[in-house]
């Protein structure tokens, strides 16, 4: 995709992209800030892509493992697991052992990228607000973003070429990769 002419901004791990690339088939979910700095803004800082960016990039740069929003990011994957089961949205690999994987991912695996996403192309009713939102922060939860509406920006995986490989070459395949996919390369991050 292009660079996005109005990009608003959402930070993840690359445990957040891997999961919604090899397991949910290609369908995000993210929430989008106007900037990618919402410093002095309405935002909070757990709404604010560039705090957000540098704690993933701390916990994975020092390997905390105490870090507070490597936790907050794997109690809110375990919750998306848990709702994508019980829409019947997975196959391919066991609720339980997913939720396990998540819970253990190594830390290499909270590696921070940016989706930037022109949300003003996407229609109004995929722009909910939720959260903090309803009480005036600058942002929208999208629930249904497919890789050909985003980019990723600040993907420099100079350290890891294979995790390169994996997230920049892998956006580019046409089919949905399988569960197993995603188990491969969690084993091979978490054995480094």
């Amino acid at each position: 995709m292009a660079y996005p002419e109005d990009p608003w901004c959402s930070t993840k791990a690359v445990l957040d992209w891997l999961l919604y690339h090899h397991v949910f088939r290609r369908v995000h979910l993210a929430w989008f800030a106007p900037e990618f700095d919402t410093y002095k803004q309405t935002n909070p800082r757990s709404s604010n892509p560039w705090e957000l960016y540098r704690a993933y990039h701390a916990a994975w740069f020092d390997q905390d493992p105490f870090e507070p929003y490597v936790a907050m990011k794997r109690q809110s994957l375990s919750a998306v697991i848990e709702r994508k089961y019980a829409s019947q949205q997975v196959h391919g690999i066991a609720k339980d052992e997913l939720k396990a994987m998540v819970d253990t991912a190594p830390l290499n695996l909270f590696y921070p990228i940016v989706y930037a996403c022109d949300c003003s192309k996407l229609g109004p009713e995929r722009l909910q607000k939720a959260g903090s939102a309803r009480q005036g922060s600058l942002e929208f939860l999208i629930v249904d973003l497919k890789e050909d509406e985003f980019s990723l920006l600040f993907a420099d995986f100079k350290h890891d070429p294979a995790l390169r490989k994996t997230v920049l070459e892998g956006q580019a395949g046409k089919d949905y990769p399988e569960a197993g996919k995603f188990i491969e390369v969690f084993e091979r991050e978490k054995y480094k």
